[in-house]
């Protein structure tokens, strides 16, 4: 495959930073997103692109658990989900998406359980263990 200056520019801009919209790469190239979308993917076809990466130094983290949510949701709605997953304290990423899914999300957690559930203690283990201490 012959790479020619826009090909380059999106490699080099996306090698920067992965996150650079295809909106944007397209401004700097003076063409449209579609035509970045259409150059990405027949790069990514050839083998030239062959995936993304995040590197986190997660040991640093004070959450244990690392989490990746992928999501379908209506369209005019992923504006307002991006910006609601900013906003959550462990949020690492969050970004739109072009493909089998609208919204990806990568977050730190110490629990799975929501926090009602860590709270809230559990009856019937109450009751099993009275029941162990009577016998």
């Amino acid at each position: 495959m012959h790479i020619d200056e826009i090909d380059a520019k999106i490699l080099t801009t996306l090698l920067k930073d992965a996150r650079t919209s295809f909106a944007e790469i397209g401004r700097m190239c003076g063409v449209s997103t579609n035509s970045i979308l259409k150059r990405f993917c027949k790069l990514k076809e050839e083998g030239i692109i062959t995936g993304t990466a995040l590197r986190a130094n997660i040991k640093e983290c004070k959450n244990k658990i690392a989490v990746s949510i992928d999501i379908n949701v209506e369209a005019q709605e992923i504006p307002n989900i991006i910006e609601w997953f900013t906003k959550l304290p462990n949020t690492i990423c969050v970004y739109q998406l072009i493909g089998k899914y609208d919204i990806h999300a990568s977050m730190l957690t110490q629990s799975l359980l929501l926090p009602q559930q860590n709270k809230r203690p559990n009856k019937n283990a109450k009751r099993r263990q009275k029941n162990r201490d009577n016998n």
